[in-house]
């Protein structure tokens, strides 16, 4: 059986100018690229990504570890940004005007496919030109201690189902904290991964767990919890992928009481 070995992250976050508050695109500002992310620190790297700023945090072998890296990380962008008088924006998405998109970086959209654990298939790529609305994801990156069992069939079937569990203890529950429904029409529906040579990448959230410390601890815990759920349970409840891509904040609030999840609560935030 696969076990857990580090915790890792990539997240993608709008900036805006200071003075107006206007979301404004990060190209140009930041530097680094997917093939060639700039390292600021040993193993805190920053990047363009389309009109978004990414940052990618070391792998981590603790909860303490991993939040105080995902807010490393982001004041990291933070200072870096600040000297052309921008700073974050916790928003989900922003539709930018067409004179905004005018760069070629702006029209790339995602480097690689990802694919998607309920439908077996790999999900839509969404095209630069189609629509101006972008889009920010928290991803999360899992690395097994049993490398060399990756890549089986066997370990597929649970990579999947660990994806369904992962939708089911941190998607449904963290709807209640994202204040955009546009998101999952373009990107992060329910069950998106991709896998990787260290393990998959879970790229279903949205960066809704930069706003407080508290949403990160979660995510780190539900981690676990969903490992732990899916070693003995084959998760199949449609409810889960309907409730993630259509948006039902409600429906989710009762699934959590039906599979008795474990919430957030207690949750102040900036909504910037």
């Amino acid at each position: 059986m696969l076990t857990i070995d580090k915790i890792g992250s990539d997240m993608e976050v709008f900036v805006k100018d200071i003075h107006t508050e206007d979301i404004t695109p990060i190209i140009g500002y930041l530097g680094g690229t997917k093939y060639d992310p700039k390292e600021i620190e040993p193993g805190f790297f920053v990047q363009e990504d389309n009109v978004a700023a990414e940052y990618n945090i070391p792998p981590c072998n603790n909860k303490e570890e991993f939040v105080n890296n995902l807010f490393k990380g982001l004041n990291i962008v933070e200072k870096l940004v600040a000297e052309s008088d921008l700073t974050i924006s916790y928003k989900e998405t922003h539709e930018f005007k067409p004179y905004e998109l005018t760069d070629p970086k702006a029209l790339e959209i995602g480097c690689e496919p990802d694919y998607n654990a309920w439908t077996n298939k790999i999900n839509k790529k969404v095209q630069g030109h189609e629509t101006n609305i972008r889009t920010c994801g928290g991803h999360i990156h899992i690395s097994f201690k049993e490398i060399d069992q990756l890549n089986t069939p066997k370990t597929e079937k649970f990579i999947i189902n660990f994806c369904k569990a992962l939708d089911l203890f941190l998607a449904v529950p963290l709807l209640a904290y994202e204040s955009d429904s546009n998101r999952r029409q373009l990107y992060g529906k329910a069950g998106s991964y991709r896998n990787k040579v260290y393990g998959f990448e879970y790229r279903t959230l949205s960066n809704v767990f930069l706003k407080d410390r508290k949403l990160a601890e979660f995510v780190y815990d539900g981690i676990f919890n969903a490992y732990n759920y899916c070693l003995t349970t084959t998760i199949d409840d449609e409810r889960i992928r309907d409730i993630i891509d259509n948006n039902k904040k409600i429906e989710a609030t009762i699934l959590c009481e039906v599979y008795k999840l474990p919430i957030p609560n207690e949750i102040v935030y900036d909504n910037k």
